[in-house]
C-alpha cells in the first residue's frame, strides 16, 4: 500500500452562462471493502482505455454519453469481483468537462485519469480503495502510466507540445527524472509501457526500438526487435532474467534473449495491426506454466503448449456466440479480453447504445458470469 503523506481535494471545474452554473460533483463511497485486499505488490496484469484487471478483480471506468445532459461528461469507476461479478461503486463524477479513463489497480491502490480517453493529457489520481481516502492528484499533463509500489513513470509532451518525455517519479518522495526525451512525438512515440517482474519496458514504434530498464540497476538499455516496418511490441511476459516472450503485431509471438539479441517465432498469429490500432494499443496474452493464452484479430482465444507446439481453441466469437450470449453490437463496439488469476473476461462496450457486458470464462471456456454493467439514464 502507498504510504502517500499529503492529502488534497481533487480539482472542481465550474462553468457558468447567464441561465446555467454547472458544478463538478464527486461522490465517494466509504466502508466498501469491508475486509477485502490485494497484495500491494500485484500490479495489474492487463490495462485497456477504460479497463484494467488485478487477480479476480476487474476495474471499470464508465462516462455519461451526450444525450445525459446537462451531466455531459463524467461518469464512475467500478470494481467487479468474479466469479459472482458483484460491482462496487468507487468513485462516481458528474460535470460538464470530467471524465475517467486508464484506471489501474495495484494492491489496495486505485489510478486513474480525468480525461475521457487516452488521445489528451490529463492528471492522473491516486485513492486508497481500502482506506477510502479521496482521490489526489499524483501528476499532471500525464498521457501513458504505469506503476510498481512507490514509482511512476510516465510519458508526456512539453508546454508547447514539441518535446515527448518519459518521465520516473517517486510518488511518496516526490523527486522526477526524466528518463528519455524526444525531440518531438514524430522523433518517437512511446505506445507500449509496462512494468514485468521489476523491468520497466517501453516501446517507440517510430523507430521499431524496445527500451528496457531493471528498476534496481536504473540503466536503459536498447533493442531492435524487428526489422519490418510497423512490427509493433504489444505485449511482453518476462520467462526468466534475460528472455521474454513478446507478442509483435507482425511477428507474432516471438521469444527474444535480451543477452544474445536473438530470437524466434513461437506462435504465429497474423496481422494483428488493425486490430492494435483499433484497441487503442491495447493487447495482452497470458503464460500459465508450459500454456500460452491469447487471441488473433477476430478476438478468437487459443490455447497453445509450448511442450507439445500445439494449438487449440477455446472461445470462438462467432455470429452464433455473439448471438447466444445476448450480445447486440453496433459499428462502435469495442471488444476487450483480460487473463485474470482464475477466469478469462471478454468485455463488450458499446459507444452508441452505452452498453457494456462483461461475460466471464474459467480457463477450459466455460461460461461462468454474463452480466451487464451500464450507466444509469440520467438524462432526458
Amino acid at each position: 500500500m502507498l504510504n502517500i503523506k499529503k492529502i488534497s481535494k481533487p480539482k472542481m471545474i465550474l462553468v457558468a452562462s447567464s441561465t446555467i452554473i454547472i458544478t463538478c460533483v464527486v461522490a465517494y463511497n466509504v466502508g466498501l471493502w469491508g475486509s477485502f485486499t490485494m497484495k500491494s505488490k500485484e500490479i495489474n496484469e492487463s490495462v485497456n482505455v477504460y479497463s484494467a484487471n488485478q487477480g479476480n478483480y476487474l476495474a471499470i471506468a464508465q462516462n455519461n454519453t451526450f444525450r445525459q445532459f446537462p451531466f455531459i461528461f463524467g461518469g464512475r469507476i467500478s470494481i467487479m469481483a468474479l466469479p459472482e461479478g458483484k460491482v462496487t461503486t468507487i468513485t462516481d463524477r458528474k460535470g460538464l468537462l470530467r471524465g475517467l479513463a486508464l484506471p489501474s489497480l495495484q494492491g489496495d491502490g486505485l489510478y486513474f485519469f480525468d480525461t475521457w480517453d487516452d488521445s489528451v493529457q490529463g492528471s492522473l489520481y491516486w485513492m486508497d480503495v481500502k482506506e477510502n481516502n479521496r482521490p489526489i492528484v499524483i501528476a499532471e499533463r500525464v498521457r501513458k502510466y504505469t506503476t510498481d509500489g512507490d514509482e511512476l513513470f510516465y510519458t508526456r509532451t512539453g508546454i508547447t507540445d514539441s518535446d515527448y518525455y518519459l518521465i520516473q517519479k517517486n510518488i511518496n518522495a516526490g523527486y522526477e527524472k526524466e528518463l528519455l526525451r524526444f525531440d518531438s512525438e514524430m522523433d518517437g512515440t512511446l505506445q507500449y509501457l509496462s512494468i514485468k517482474n521489476g523491468m520497466l519496458f517501453c516501446f517507440d514504434e517510430t523507430k521499431n526500438i524496445l527500451y528496457a530498464m531493471e528498476l534496481k540497476l536504473k540503466d536503459m538499455e536498447k533493442y531492435v526487435l524487428s526489422d519490418v516496418e510497423d512490427d509493433w511490441v504489444m505485449d511482453i511476459q518476462l520467462i526468466s532474467s534475460n528472455t521474454a516472450l513478446i507478442a509483435m503485431s507482425k511477428s507474432g509471438i516471438i521469444e527474444y534473449n535480451f543477452e544474445s539479441e536473438k530470437s524466434k517465432e513461437i506462435i504465429p498469429i497474423g496481422s494483428m495491426n488493425e486490430y492494435y490500432e483499433f484497441n487503442r494499443g491495447r493487447y495482452s496474452f497470458y503464460q500459465k506454466s508450459e500454456e500460452i493464452y491469447f487471441n488473433d484479430a477476430n478476438y478468437t482465444i487459443y490455447l497453445y503448449g509450448k511442450d507439445t507446439n500445439e494449438k487449440k481453441e477455446i472461445i470462438n466469437w462467432d455470429e452464433e456466440r455473439i448471438k447466444k450470449e445476448g450480445i447486440e453490437l453496433s459499428d462502435s463496439a469495442n471488444i476487450n479480453i483480460y487473463y485474470c488469476t482464475d477466469y478469462i473476461i471478454t468485455e463488450f462496450r458499446d459507444w452508441k447504445t452505452n452498453n457494456n457486458r462483461v461475460i466471464a470464462f474459467s480457463y477450459d471456456g466455460k461460461v461462468v458470469l454474463n452480466k451487464k454493467v451500464n450507466l444509469p439514464d440520467i438524462g432526458f
